[in-house]
Protein backbone atom coordinates (compact mmCIF):
# COMPACT_ATOMS: atom_id res chain seq x y z
CA UNK A 1 0.00 0.00 0.00
CA UNK A 2 2.85 2.40 0.83
CA UNK A 3 4.45 1.75 -2.56
CA UNK A 4 1.18 2.56 -4.34
CA UNK A 5 0.80 5.86 -2.49
CA UNK A 6 4.44 6.75 -3.17
CA UNK A 7 4.00 5.92 -6.86
CA UNK A 8 0.92 8.13 -7.14
CA UNK A 9 2.68 10.99 -5.35
CA UNK A 10 5.67 10.78 -7.70
CA UNK A 11 3.41 10.69 -10.76
CA UNK A 12 1.50 13.78 -9.62
CA UNK A 13 4.74 15.64 -8.90
CA UNK A 14 6.14 14.74 -12.32
CA UNK A 15 3.02 15.99 -14.09
CA UNK A 16 2.77 19.28 -12.19
CA UNK A 17 6.31 20.60 -12.70
CA UNK A 18 7.90 19.87 -16.04
CA UNK A 19 10.71 22.08 -17.21
CA UNK A 20 11.03 22.24 -20.93
CA UNK A 21 11.55 24.18 -24.10
CA UNK A 22 9.65 24.05 -27.36
CA UNK A 23 9.56 25.81 -30.72
CA UNK A 24 6.61 27.93 -31.89
CA UNK A 25 6.93 29.55 -35.30
CA UNK A 26 10.72 29.71 -35.19
CA UNK A 27 10.89 31.07 -31.61
CA UNK A 28 12.21 28.97 -28.74
CA UNK A 29 9.92 29.08 -25.69
CA UNK A 30 10.61 27.89 -22.14
CA UNK A 31 8.93 27.73 -18.76
CA UNK A 32 11.91 27.99 -16.39
CA UNK A 33 12.74 31.43 -14.98
CA UNK A 34 16.26 31.55 -13.53
CA UNK A 35 18.25 34.14 -11.61
CA UNK A 36 21.56 32.57 -10.64
CA UNK A 37 20.87 29.59 -8.38
CA UNK A 38 17.22 30.62 -7.88
CA UNK A 39 14.58 29.46 -10.31
CA UNK A 40 10.85 28.94 -10.79
CA UNK A 41 9.27 26.34 -13.07
CA UNK A 42 6.02 27.75 -14.41
CA UNK A 43 3.21 25.75 -16.00
CA UNK A 44 3.71 25.17 -19.74
CA UNK A 45 0.81 27.47 -20.63
CA UNK A 46 2.79 30.38 -19.07
CA UNK A 47 5.80 29.79 -21.34
CA UNK A 48 7.71 32.78 -22.70
CA UNK A 49 10.42 33.20 -25.35
CA UNK A 50 13.86 32.18 -24.06
CA UNK A 51 15.87 35.20 -22.90
CA UNK A 52 12.93 37.38 -21.88
CA UNK A 53 12.60 38.83 -18.37
CA UNK A 54 10.43 37.04 -15.80
CA UNK A 55 9.80 37.02 -12.03
CA UNK A 56 11.35 34.33 -9.83
CA UNK A 57 8.89 33.35 -7.08
CA UNK A 58 9.22 31.57 -3.74
CA UNK A 59 6.99 28.73 -2.53
CA UNK A 60 4.32 31.20 -1.43
CA UNK A 61 4.11 32.99 -4.80
CA UNK A 62 6.01 36.09 -3.69
CA UNK A 63 8.41 37.64 -6.20
CA UNK A 64 11.94 37.32 -4.78
CA UNK A 65 13.98 38.31 -7.85
CA UNK A 66 13.80 38.94 -11.57
CA UNK A 67 15.58 36.68 -13.98
CA UNK A 68 15.42 35.41 -17.53
CA UNK A 69 13.71 32.46 -19.19
CA UNK A 70 16.41 29.83 -19.61
CA UNK A 71 16.94 27.07 -22.15
CA UNK A 72 16.67 23.99 -19.92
Amino acid sequence: MKKAILGIAIAVAAISAQAGTWWVGGTLFGNVCRSGIYFTVYPVQYGQPVGTSCPVRDNFGNIVAYGFVSNE
